[in-house]
Order: C-alpha cells, then structure tokens, then sequence
C-alpha cells in the first residue's frame, strides 16, 4: 500500500508540475506577437484593378476556310474538353514556336474540323491584343492585333 501511495503522490505531484508550468507560459504565449505575414492572404491576380480600369490580354481566333471564308471563334470552343488552365499555355506555344510541330497542326485540325463538319478549314490564326476595360461604363475598347501567328491546316 505504502508503494502504491508513492506512485499516487508521484503521478499528483506531476500533473500539479506540469499545470503550472502550463499556467505560467500563458502569459508568454498569448501575448500578441506581430506576424511576419497576416492571418489571411489573398492572392494577386495580374487581372484585377484597383482604378476604373482594366487592361488584359485578349486572343482572337479566327477560322479561315477552303471556300475563302472566315469565322471567328473563342479560344477556349477551339479547345472544348481541354483544362481551362491548358488553354493559353497550348496558344502561347503555338505563338511562340518558330516552327509550330506537326503533331500540334493535326490536333488542331481535327479541333476544327469537329467544329465545323460541314466545311473544311484550312487555317488557324491566332491574334494576341490588349483590350482595354473600363469597369464603370462596363465598356472594353477595342484593341488592334500585336502580334499574330497563321497555322496552315493543309
């Protein structure tokens, strides 16, 4: 009994070690401490605007045909099923590469061609412009083409 008494005060005694040592770091740790970053961050979009305007990329696609006609179309309906954040590294490799490879003509002219069955596409262009969006009138200026790059599908 004399043992186990020993054994009780022993586990008494540290617990009652162990909650003051917790009641006296309280102070310390809960003390408000500057914070190298705040508690919430946002991220930053190169998109967004703290003025009355907004001025982003914008790519123009346009479709020509084997009867001479054109058609413009999204970007993002040219690649239907692709991930969204797919979408313009796929268009900045195809403005960018000095040769655009065969593998990548075939995939966009089959795109095409899903598009439009009943016509044959024989070009791709893709024209890269910056639109200029006034968010108080909800206006966007129209932007002449800066840099453009022609597939031939044929």
């Amino acid at each position: 009994m004399d043992e186990q008494y020993r054994a009780w005060r022993r586990w008494l005694y540290a617990t009652v070690a162990l909650g003051m040592l917790l009641v006296i770091q309280l102070p310390l740790v809960a003390r408000p401490q500057p914070q190298p970053y705040p508690g919430i961050v946002l991220p930053g979009f190169r998109e967004t605007s703290n003025g009355p305007t907004l001025i982003r990329e914008h790519l123009l696609t346009t479709m020509s045909f084997e009867d001479g006609t054109t058609e413009e179309l999204d970007l993002y309906d040219l690649m239907d099923g692709v991930r969204q954040s797919a979408v313009l590294p796929i268009a900045e490799r195809v403005l960018t590469e000095e040769r655009v490879p065969a593998s990548t003509v075939d995939w966009l002219e089959a795109r095409a061609e899903r598009l439009f069955p009943e016509r044959r596409p024989v070009a791709i262009t893709i024209c890269v412009s910056e639109v200029t969006i006034d968010l108080e009138a909800a206006e966007a200026t129209d932007a002449t083409c800066e840099s453009e790059r022609t597939v031939r599908l044929d």
